[in-house]
């Protein structure tokens, strides 16, 4: 601490310029403060040192930011490409350099914070007040912002300039290059008739740098005349006449470690892209790998600088951990093996095939995949009516075989597109609709209700004509493509077909068919509505089956059943179902999500969305061949994609697997009313956070079916409380429901 005797500023006590400076004088002791309690006290931190620190590292960060902009001015003047190439390597150093010193200069921040938490009580408030003044500060030497965010801000602002920079004088440079190209063949003169353009130099005589380089290239060329036009070969005139064309920048492709099977070909990238190129510094490739490394790949040499004889070293860590080519081929076989085709329509059968090409590619031919034994063996997983089609060729390898199965598909595909191009779908004489499914389940006619025989007649779910929306099979009603209700109105008002009935020999409003959920002038796939149901009707509702084949390939096989309930919303009745609002998250990908769960006790599998599963980056773990009925869809055989995702709670996550079902939601939207003031006080008082859906009503759609099994591993050790309305109020792991 400095006592001061005089209280006014130390300025204007001292005066530094000479010319402010009086003649040498006694000072004025009568202006002398003799009182020790009025004093003023000078800060002087005990980390100046650092802050010091700081300042030399913002100086050493403004050299380079100088250098930087200097390049940007000269590539604005440039017109070659070599001096845009040396100025972008002079940027490149500097941007590295800045890059680094940023990461020290957090550092050095992050040591001040923990020095200021270590000085004594007493000073550590104006230590703490020091040093957010002197972040909110700007550096006089080198006029940078002390505050980390507000450096990396105005370093990432000059990246950008300098990027716009470097594509301006790019383009710059190409073009001046198209406008300065001199001509390869020099314009015919006006010699006399007869005399020629230019004489051939005698044999074993050197041609002159001046000569045109046409002339000399043949000596069976005739001698131009002025009457016969000079034309130069098409290749180089093809070559003069081409336009210099300014590439995109290459993007480096990204590596996470997740996958083994992406090393190879990541690798070689690296190869061919950055370790090779003899213009690159060892630091600028070492920074362009660690660039193209996130995830686990990054972690795992994060610790290693990129400085120089440390590319290597990096290199090493990650071929060590990575490049593991008996493992890599035996995942690839492993996922080769689990491909199959979702179902018998040809263009799953085309995506399969092509799945599988994409594998094939990365696989080793000593694998042993080449086999006749695995060629049948994939082809079965596409369809075994292609079994017949290896045995007859026998192609030598398993990228022959699996090209000759795609040819076969896509000729398949294109003749029945062409059929049904040329085919009316109304006429009763045309042949049968040339649906893409090459086997068929048959439909019983007792499937509809009385109220939704709107589905044309039972005779015509084969046999009659193509669907009305995607012509790929012949059962209008029950289609599944991915037409949405607004489109498939669409379509039938395009066509002049009935909206009940499908019929185009009456309008709608003259149809007797209607929708079974809601009586309307309109088919039962095409109300927008919500399944209402009389509570007398629910009490009945037939169950529901979902029966899974577990050998389809046998005539007699043994199917397990699998029943779940059907869920309808009445008019009257005010049931609540097991409706929560859950974390789920991948546990491959580490993404989450929130949706709605329902926890069906009478499911003995759990179902998830399409939409869902698209949320989460879900991917499929195998495949099952299942018979799937319910939902209002036909029943059918088809492979469905099984996914593993993480339900959070409250003591950690728990894993489950699902069914993948196609589509936005599993179920119709299910309406819940808000509860009443009084059921609302009791759920207050038991837990700390009342769901939305207690106080409001709204319609909940469902992502997320879970199984029997797993609801009762949720709902373990949950408490119930009875409300005053009689609902239940029941606390789980996974949060608190209200049901009843």
């Amino acid at each position: 601490l400095v006592h001061l005797a005089n209280p006014i500023p130390i300025s204007s006590q001292v005066p530094r310029g000479k010319e402010h400076s009086p003649a040498s004088q006694e000072p004025d002791l009568s202006r002398v403060n003799c009182d020790p309690r009025h004093t003023t006290r000078i800060m002087i931190s005990k980390l100046a040192n650092n802050y010091e620190d700081l300042q030399s590292s913002l100086s050493s960060i403004k050299i380079h930011r100088d250098v930087i902009d200097d390049v940007i001015a000269q590539m604005l003047t440039s017109s070659s490409y070599d001096e845009i190439i040396d100025l972008s390597k002079r940027a490149a150093i500097s941007r590295v350099d800045i890059h680094a010193l940023l990461g020290d200069y957090k550092e050095m921040i992050g040591a001040i914070e923990r020095a200021i938490e270590d000085v004594a009580e007493e000073n550590q408030a104006e230590e703490q007040t020091h040093y957010e003044s002197m972040m909110a500060s700007i550096d006089g030497a080198s006029s940078l912002p002390l505050r980390e965010l507000a450096l990396a801000s105005l370093i990432l602002k000059q990246e950008k300039k300098y990027d716009v920079a470097l594509d301006t004088a790019t383009t710059r440079a190409s073009m001046l290059a198209r406008f300065t190209a001199k001509p390869s063949v020099d314009p015919p003169s006006d010699a006399p008739s007869g005399v020629p353009l230019s004489t051939p130099a005698p044999t074993g005589a050197p041609v002159a740098p001046s000569q045109n380089p046409l002339a000399s290239s043949s000596d069976t060329q005739p001698p131009a005349t002025h009457n016969t036009e000079s034309k130069p070969p098409d290749d180089v005139a093809s070559t003069s006449q081409r336009p210099l064309l300014v590439l995109p920048p290459i993007k480096l492709e990204t590596f996470d470690g997740s996958d083994l099977t992406l090393w190879p070909a990541f690798k070689y990238q690296l190869d061919q892209l950055i370790l090779n190129r003899s213009d690159l510094n060892e630091v600028e490739r070492a920074f362009y790998v660690r660039s193209s490394l996130k995830g686990t790949a990054l972690n795992l040499v994060h610790s290693i600088p990129t400085k120089e004889n440390f590319l290597a070293k990096i290199i090493h860590r990650l071929e060590h951990e990575y490049d593991r080519r008996g493992l890599t081929q035996a995942k690839l076989l492993q996922s080769l093996l689990s491909v199959r085709s979702k179902s018998s329509r040809l263009e799953d059968q085309l995506v399969a095939v092509r799945a599988m090409i994409n594998i094939a590619y990365s696989i080793d031919k000593d694998s042993g995949v080449d086999g006749l034994i695995t060629q049948q063996m994939i082809a079965e997983h596409i369809h075994k009516r292609h079994i017949k089609l290896i045995w007859s060729k026998r192609p030598k390898t398993m990228m022959l075989a699996l090209e000759l199965i795609e040819d076969d598909l896509r000729s398949e595909l294109e003749l029945a597109t062409v059929v049904d191009a040329f085919s009316s779908p109304f006429n009763p004489h045309s042949h049968a609709s040339t649906s893409v499914a090459s086997g068929s389940v048959s439909k019983s006619k007792s499937e509809a209700s009385a109220c939704d025989t709107c589905t044309a007649s039972p005779q015509t779910s084969l046999s009659g004509p193509p669907c009305a929306f995607c012509g790929t099979h012949a059962y209008t009603g029950k289609c599944t493509q991915s037409f949405s209700i607004k489109e498939k109105k669409e379509i039938l008002t395009r066509k002049s077909l009935c909206h009940s009935c499908f019929s185009n020999q009456h309008k709608t409003n003259d149809c007797v068919k209607c929708c079974s959920y809601c009586s309307g002038k309109h088919h039962t796939s095409l109300c927008d509505k919500p399944i209402t149901q009389s509570t007398e009707d629910v009490a009945t509702q037939s169950e529901v089956r979902l029966t899974v084949a577990e050998d389809l390939t046998n005539s007699s096989h043994v199917a397990t059943t699998v029943h779940f309930n059907t869920v309808v919303q009445p008019t009257q009745s005010d049931t609540r179902l097991f409706t929560v609002a859950v974390a789920l998250t991948n546990p491959r990908a580490h993404t989450a999500t929130k949706a709605h769960v329902l926890l069906d006790h009478g499911s003995q599998l759990s179902l998830i969305s399409r939409d869902l599963v698209n949320r989460l980056e879900l991917t499929p773990i195998y495949q099952s061949e299942l018979y799937l009925s319910g939902f209002g869809s036909s029943p059918d055989v088809a492979i469905y994609d099984i996914v593993q995702l993480d339900v959070m709670t409250n003591h950690g996550p728990h894993r489950i697997e699902a069914v993948v079902k196609e589509g936005d939601s599993i179920l119709p939207p299910i309406h819940t009313h808000s509860l009443s003031k009084s059921d609302l006080q009791v759920a207050k008082d038991i837990i700390a956070f009342v769901p939305y859906h207690f106080t409001e009503t709204v319609a909940i759609n469902t992502d997320l079916l879970i199984g029997i099994g797993d609801t009762l591993a949720l709902l373990d050790k949950s408490k119930s409380t009875k409300l005053p309305s009689g609902y239940r109020l029941i606390v789980s792991s996974i949060g608190a429901l209200v049901v009843g």
